[in-house]
């Protein structure tokens, strides 16, 4: 929570600011200790606020360099990035990262500010820039502090869960594995991060449809959601998503739907938790009701997910895309061809341009788009040209095959800011 209109933090930051005044150093131990005080009560803006102006006389009087200024850069730019400033954040930890790499590569403060910059490109979903931070640190963190310290388990879970973002998942899984028992052992199964793991490793094994080994973990995980959040939280609500969904991709259709029904339930009953028709639960609802051709009940999930994404996240983005692919199949399977044709071109060429060609959600969204062509009797040249660049890829990859085929699937996504 911001500290904008807490009073309470607003009379720490003048207190802080008298203690700057005061200090024989902006840089002192008291000045962080107090910053990062201001930070864990929630005072965010004050946090970083207070931290600035700190920064200024402590690098002017320090020299950017110095081990007091980067703890400066790096405890402001968290309280930024948690007061939804990712960009201002960035900019303090490369200054952070900087410093501490003209002070000696190696110091923990350098594997620290590549942790904290990796976690600003993780949270705006910069994958590739994340992985490039994550991927040092974790190697100079395991090298520095050992492969049970806690810094290390942190990015080795950090980085596990990018690779699965990213689809890489046979990078994802060791990393995972091997910080969920770091975790459990050393946090205990209720810590957060903890839970964050069981999700990422049961979302690893769902993509590649191991269910036997995601079932379990997502039960585990809504026991502990339920224990530590309640069942009516966010968490709990998504943690049991995810279970329908998985219960719904094997077919078990029956067991799924009570679980999405009763996720709307307490969605419905918490308009904090946002619209229930646009939610995770009911877009998988929607698509749960389009495979058991249930298309009247399915539209208007699928419909009010895309209109949701789309207004609040444009086009270009990976949710909207997803989105538009769902309701142009479901027009496809209707036979509306003339409303699933500019659904599916939206999608393939936005993917194709996120993604690449040879990426299996372009591909799919190209291969919707040539069906609905044909079945409208129009854009015969369009359909064409789209099956010429489906059959490249997919002789290109019989002659390469393997591991090879594998990278040309995955694609190099093009991130973006929505």
């Amino acid at each position: 929570m911001s500290g904008r209109g807490n009073y309470g933090g607003r009379f720490a930051a003048l207190a802080a600011v008298l203690l700057f005044a005061a200090a024989p150093s902006p840089a002192s131990p008291a000045v962080i200790e107090r910053l990062t005080a201001l930070f864990e009560q929630g005072a965010l803006a004050e946090s970083w606020v207070a931290g600035r102006r700190a920064i200024e006389r402590a690098e002017a009087e320090l020299g950017a360099s110095h081990p007091q200024v980067i703890r400066l850069l790096l405890i402001t730019g968290r309280a930024e990035l948690a007061d939804g400033l990712p960009f201002h954040a960035i900019g303090h930890f490369e200054r952070a990262l900087a410093g501490a790499r003209a002070a000696g590569n190696g110091d923990p403060l350098t594997i620290e500010a590549m942790a904290e910059l990796g976690g600003a490109f993780d949270a705006i979903d910069r994958l590739t820039e994340a992985e490039a931070q994550y991927r040092p640190a974790l190697a100079a963190s395991e090298r520095i502090h050992g492969a049970g310290h806690s810094r290390t388990i942190d990015l080795a879970a950090r980085l596990g869960g990018i690779y699965a973002r990213q689809g890489q998942y046979a990078e994802a899984e060791p990393l995972l594995v091997r910080a969920l028992e770091a975790l459990q052992r050393e946090r205990g199964p209720d810590d957060p991060a903890t839970l964050e793991t069981i999700a990422a490793l049961a979302g690893v094994y769902r993509s590649q449809r191991l269910h036997a080994q995601a079932e379990p973990l997502l039960v585990r995980l809504i026991e502990a959601r339920e224990r530590t959040a309640g069942e009516s939280a966010y968490e709990t609500v998504a943690a049991n998503t995810a279970l329908a969904q998985l219960l719904a991709e094997q077919r078990r259709y029956d067991e799924a739907e009570p679980l999405f029904r009763s996720a709307l339930a307490v969605i419905a009953a918490a308009p904090e938790l946002g619209d229930p028709q646009s939610s995770p639960a009911g877009q998988s609802l929607g698509l749960l009701y389009r495979e058991q051709r249930r298309f009247a009940e399915a539209e208007p999930y699928l419909r009010a997910t895309y209109d949701y994404f789309d207004g609040l996240l444009g086009p270009g983005c990976a949710d909207t895309i997803n989105a538009a692919h769902d309701l142009a199949r479901l027009h496809e399977l209707q036979g509306d061809a003339a409303s699933a044709i500019p659904l599916y071109r939206t999608a393939f060429t936005r993917r194709d341009y996120n993604y690449g060609i040879g990426h299996p959600d372009t591909l799919l969204s190209g291969a919707g788009l040539m069906r609905s062509l044909l079945l409208s009797g129009e854009g015969g040249g369009e359909a064409l040209g789209a099956a010429r660049r489906i059959a490249e890829v997919m002789r290109e990859r019989r002659r390469i095959g393997g591991a090879a085929a594998g990278r040309l699937a995955g694609g190099t996504f093009r991130q973006r800011y929505c």
